[in-house]
C-alpha cells in the first residue's frame, strides 16, 4: 500500500513536471531523485516521450489540449518498464530556466566624449533589425555589429585616439598598437586593449556588460565602482551595475557565436551540446538514461538551418540517434 501510494505521488510529480507547474520545492525534489534513482529517469523520460507525442496529436486534431493532457496523464501511470541501460540523465538544464532578455536601445541623450576643441567629424553606424554588418575602422580593426547595435567613434586623430562607444553586441578584431591602446566604452563597462580579439555585449536599459575574450589580453573595468580586471583567452567579465559587482568565468564548452557559421566542440558533454542546440534552434531536447553523459567530444559542425541537419552530422561522429516530434528532439543511445 505505502509502495503505491509513493508510485502515484511520482506520478503526480511527473505530470506536474510535464505541465510546467513544479514548484523550486518540486524541482529540487525531482533532480535529487533523477540523480539516484534510475527507475524513475526511464519513467520520466518515457512519458515526456508520451507526451509530446500525444500533444502533437492534439494539435493536428485540434481538439482540447487540457483534455488530451488529462489523457494522457492517465496513461503515464500504465508506463510499463523498458529494459535499457543507464549512464546518467540529463534534466539541470532544463530545469534551470534559460531567460531571454530583449536588447532595449537607450541611446537617447548619450553624448560622444570629445578629446579635441576643434569640431570633428562623427560616424554613426546602426544595424538594421535583422541585419549584421561588418566595419573597417581608420587604423584596421575590424568590427562586426550584431542587430540592434550601434557604434560611434570620431574620425579624425583617430589613429592617436582609439576610442569607440558601443551600444549593443560587437565583435572586435583590433589591430595592435603598443602606442595607441584600443578603448571601448559603454554606459556599464570599459574595455582597454593594445590588439586582440573579443566580443562585447552591453545593455544599459538592463545595466549589464560582458566581454568575452577570444586572443590576446584586455582590461575591463565597471563604470560604477565595479573594480577592474585584466582578462584570459577563454574567460568572460560580467558587470551589473545594479548589484555593483564584477565576475568572471570560463567560457562554455560548447563556442557558439552570433556571428560564427560553425559551432566549436572543445571536449563537450551531450548536457552542453543540447543546451546549445536549445538555445539556437528553440526546441527542447531530451536524452535517454541510456547514454552516456560523461563522455566529452571535440570537434566543428557547420551551423545547418534546421536543428534536424546539425543532428545529422552530428550522428555521423557520435554514438546518436535522435527522433524529432514537434518542437521536441528525443536523442537516444
Amino acid at each position: 500500500m505505502v509502495e503505491e501510494k509513493d508510485r502515484n505521488n511520482e506520478d503526480f510529480l511527473i505530470a506536474r513536471f510535464l505541465l510546467g507547474e513544479c514548484s523550486e520545492e518540486e524541482l529540487k525534489a525531482l533532480k535529487e531523485r533523477l540523480d539516484g534513482d534510475y527507475d524513475f529517469a526511464r519513467r520520466l523520460f518515457e512519458a515526456e516521450q508520451l507526451f509530446y507525442l500525444g500533444k502533437r496529436d492534439a494539435e493536428k486534431e485540434e481538439k482540447d489540449t487540457l483534455m488530451a493532457e488529462y489523457r494522457l496523464f492517465n496513461k503515464i501511470r500504465r508506463l510499463r518498464p523498458a529494459v535499457l541501460r543507464s549512464r546518467g540523465f540529463m534534466l539541470a538544464l532544463r530545469i534551470a530556466a534559460v531567460v531571454i532578455v530583449a536588447a532595449v536601445m537607450a541611446v537617447a541623450g548619450w553624448e560622444l566624449t570629445q578629446r579635441v576643441t576643434e569640431p570633428v567629424e562623427e560616424l554613426l553606424a546602426i544595424s538594421t533589425t535583422n541585419e549584421v554588418k561588418e566595419l573597417k575602422l581608420p587604423d584596421g580593426t575590424t568590427v562586426i555589429l550584431n542587430c540592434n547595435t550601434t557604434l560611434r567613434y570620431c574620425r579624425d586623430n583617430f589613429a592617436s585616439n582609439r576610442e569607440v562607444h558601443v551600444e549593443g553586441e560587437c565583435h572586435f578584431d583590433v589591430t595592435r598598437d603598443a602606442e595607441h591602446p584600443f578603448v571601448v566604452h559603454s554606459m556599464v563597462m570599459d574595455v582597454a586593449v593594445l590588439g586582440t580579439v573579443f566580443d562585447l555585449k552591453t545593455d544599459s536599459a538592463q545595466g549589464k556588460a560582458s566581454t568575452t575574450l577570444l586572443q590576446g589580453e584586455v582590461r575591463v573595468q565597471g563604470n560604477r565602482g565595479e573594480g577592474m580586471m585584466c582578462l584570459a583567452p577563454g574567460q568572460i567579465a560580467h558587470v551589473d551595475a545594479h548589484s555593483r559587482k564584477l565576475t568572471v568565468q570560463q567560457m562554455d564548452e560548447v563556442h557558439e557565436h552570433w556571428y560564427s557559421t560553425t559551432l566549436n566542440f572543445r571536449k563537450s558533454g551531450l548536457r552542453s551540446i543540447a543546451s546549445t542546440l536549445e538555445r539556437i534552434y528553440g526546441v527542447k531536447v531530451i536524452l535517454s538514461p541510456e547514454l552516456d553523459l560523461q563522455k566529452t567530444y571535440t570537434g566543428t559542425v557547420p551551423k545547418k538551418e534546421t536543428v534536424q541537419e546539425v543532428l545529422e552530422l552530428m550522428q555521423n561522429a557520435m554514438p546518436i540517434k535522435y527522433k524529432v516530434v514537434g518542437n521536441s528532439v528525443f536523442i537516444t543511445k
